[in-house]
């Protein structure tokens, strides 16, 4: 009973590893906006720059994000401040 529970430990270690890389490189890995990633051949919807900036809030805190004015829509304008 005692090797089938050391077994099963290493078992999940193991598989944690793997996961663990990719979760590392996931957060390595180059942030790129749609501009970036379409060669430049589409533009950010609203929703998808909140989203890039929530992705950059979660690498950085060497920011806030304020809002520095409203679109005709209602949408917030969002304002990052380095510092």
């Amino acid at each position: 009973m005692k090797k089938c529970a050391i077994f099963l430990s290493l078992s999940l270690i193991a598989l944690a590893i793997p996961l663990a890389r990719t979760e590392a490189a996931a957060e390595t890995a180059p942030l790129l906006t749609i501009a970036e990633s379409s060669d430049y051949k589409a533009t950010s919807t609203h929703a998808e720059v909140m989203a890039f900036i929530e992705a950059l809030q979660a690498r950085s805190r060497n920011f806030r994000v304020e809002t520095i004015a409203r679109s005709t829509e209602g949408r917030d304008i969002p304002l990052l401040v380095l510092g």
